[in-house]
């Protein structure tokens, strides 16, 4: 038996966080069962001047005059090769 792998991890719509705040990203794991649960989180390259994650999923928004959409990618770390793209905005 080697456990089960994530097959899909899910993000609730209309992600908000206001600019110089933090905001806990969770994910749902398919199937709810999966045997490792690790994730590596990253920004889209072109979103790092307006925000950080943290490696156990916490994004910092960064002080911005404006709204702005960013790409959070969540990568399961299974082997399964299971990755999700999460926008989030951020408000002023």
């Amino acid at each position: 038996f080697v456990g089960y792998l994530v097959q899909v991890l899910s993000f609730g719509d209309g992600l908000t966080v206001k600019a110089g705040k933090s905001l806990a990203l969770k994910p749902t794991f398919e199937p709810v069962n999966a045997t490792n649960k690790a994730l590596k989180w990253t920004i889209k390259a072109s979103d790092t001047p307006y925000a950080t994650i943290s490696s156990t999923g916490v994004l910092t928004a960064k002080a911005l005059t404006g709204a702005r959409d960013i790409t959070v990618y969540c990568e399961a770390l299974d082997g399964s090769g299971t990755i999700a793209e999460i926008t989030v905005t951020i408000t002023v």
